[in-house]
């Protein structure tokens, strides 16, 4: 029971690792730096710092993750970025999560041949599919701060001309984390339902 909970833990954290791993890949291609890659928020537990000067680290909270572009000036800055470079960059992560969801349901297929018995460790590799599905897909919900959001503020961008101003920005971000917390704050209370 344990090394389940152990096994699912350390893949949901992998599966944020992933997410993040396609912003840092995609941004990396296109010649910037990454400051920093964190899997979970808050403070920082542990981390390291590799030669390209991006800080690798485990938050507190081991829920979310960021990947944060710097403009170092040895490197391309973030600002200077094209609209289908950033729509690219914020795009990676889902991709990546809905790729390893699609890798790891192929896999379960193959393993299982049909069958209707399903061991427990296939129920884990599951798990684990449908976790990587979920983050690709609800980080393309069009609301900041999430991917989706700041995509659909590349295309608003796209089609004004110039970029959404700081003000407007700053309020869309606290409306998203507005309904970002109370849906959160919905689906803790179904669960704990639903458990108890």
């Amino acid at each position: 029971m344990y090394l389940d909970c152990s096994i699912l833990a350390v893949g949901a954290l992998g599966v944020l690792l992933v997410h993040e791993l396609g912003h840092l890949l995609m941004a990396r291609s296109f010649g910037f730096c990454v400051a920093a890659l964190s899997v979970g928020l808050g403070p920082e537990i542990f981390g390291h710092t590799d030669r390209s000067g991006t800080r690798w680290k485990m938050g507190a909270l081991p829920i979310g993750g960021s990947c944060v572009l710097s403009d170092a000036a040895n490197r391309r800055s973030f600002s200077t970025a094209s609209l289908a470079q950033r729509a690219l960059i914020y795009a990676a992560g889902p991709f990546l999560n809905l790729v390893l969801a699609a890798i790891d349901f192929v896999a379960i297929d193959f393993e299982g041949g049909g069958s209707a018995f399903v061991s427990l460790d296939m129920r884990l590799e599951v798990l684990i599919g449908a976790f990587s599905a979920s983050v690709g897909l609800f980080n393309l919900l069009p609301i900041l701060p999430l991917d989706g959001g700041r995509l659909l503020l590349i295309a608003f961008e796209a089609v004004r001309g110039r970029r959404v101003g700081e003000r407007e920005e700053k309020r869309l971000l606290r409306i998203g984390l507005s309904v970002l917390a109370s849906t959160t704050g919905v689906s803790v209370l179904f669960l704990f339902k639903v458990i108890g």
